[in-house]
């Protein structure tokens, strides 16, 4: 008789590449910044609008830009302020990306994406269904090695059940 706490899990799968996102970094408190920078002109339009400085001007255009810019703002803060983490992986299943989650058929491609004018990458996602692109950002971007790396494990795996599934090279 064997223990039945010893033996794996049967639904145990092989994880490729797993990571992290938070909102606790600086690509989080730059776009923080840039949103309230972006949204003190609409603020000051809807100061002097409800001080009565601007009759004749346009409200609405002072409202939605300051909405357009303040509503990020505060996705960004209070994501931040929760220490919101979204966990990343792929793995034999498919891929993974918080509450998200898309098989190995119902995904086309994965890419490297450039993060800015760096030698670092993400990973794009293309899946056949829609949002048809899925980027996924962790706090730390891969490398040209890693990234190669990474497709060169998941590389054997797919073309021998998922071979609808192109994997790009850096």
């Amino acid at each position: 008789m064997t223990n039945a706490a010893s033996d794996p899990p049967t639904h145990a799968s092989e994880v490729f590449y797993r990571s992290v996102r938070t909102y606790r970094n600086r690509r989080a408190f730059t776009g923080l910044a840039i949103c309230l920078v972006c949204a003190t002109p609409f603020l000051l339009g809807v100061i002097h609008h409800l001080a009565g400085d601007r009759p004749g001007s346009r409200p609405i255009f002072f409202y939605l830009g300051a909405a357009l810019f303040l509503f990020p703002a505060c996705v960004l803060a209070w994501s931040s302020i929760r220490n919101l983490r979204e966990r990343i992986e792929i793995n034999q299943e498919g891929v993974r990306l918080h509450r998200y989650s898309w098989r190995w058929d119902k995904i086309e491609s994965l890419a490297p994406k450039k993060v800015n004018f760096a030698t670092k990458y993400f990973i794009r996602v293309g899946l056949r269904a829609k949002p048809h692109t899925c980027v996924l950002q962790p706090d730390e971007p891969l490398t040209s090695t890693e990234y190669n790396a990474l497709v060169a494990r998941l590389r054997p795996f797919l073309e021998a059940r998922y071979p609808s599934v192109s994997l790009k090279t850096i």
